[in-house]
């Protein structure tokens, strides 16, 4: 479980970066507020999902698995960037961890 807690670091440093880098490169838009999320095929009373949740990821209200919302924790309401955060943390979940992640987003 130690392996996969340095994973959730590097992949919450790695959306922190994708996100900062998207508003440094696009700025932020004012008609695109909205919301990302990283949804995570475990369930919740695994070992796994256990530590998830020591880490961020909630039941979703709807829907199975575990969601974190804003992986990157950037302090913006620009849906595209927190995308591209949410893009970053789940390739680094998917390929380091091998926990099947999915991206989701929506406007508000």
């Amino acid at each position: 479980m130690n392996e996969l807690i340095k994973v959730i670091g590097k992949a919450e440093m790695a959306a922190e970066l994708a996100a900062k880098e998207y508003i440094d490169q696009y700025g932020e838009g004012m008609f695109n507020c909205g919301f990302a999320w990283v949804e995570a095929r475990v369930r919740g009373n695994t070992k796994v999902g256990k530590v998830l949740k020591e880490h961020g990821f909630k039941k979703p209200y709807v829907g199975t698995g575990l969601h974190c919302w804003n992986p990157s924790n950037v302090n913006t309401q620009d849906m595209s960037a927190k995308k591209a955060g949410a893009e970053a943390y789940a390739a680094i979940m998917e390929r380091d961890a091998g926990i099947k992640c999915h991206v989701a987003y929506r406007l508000d």
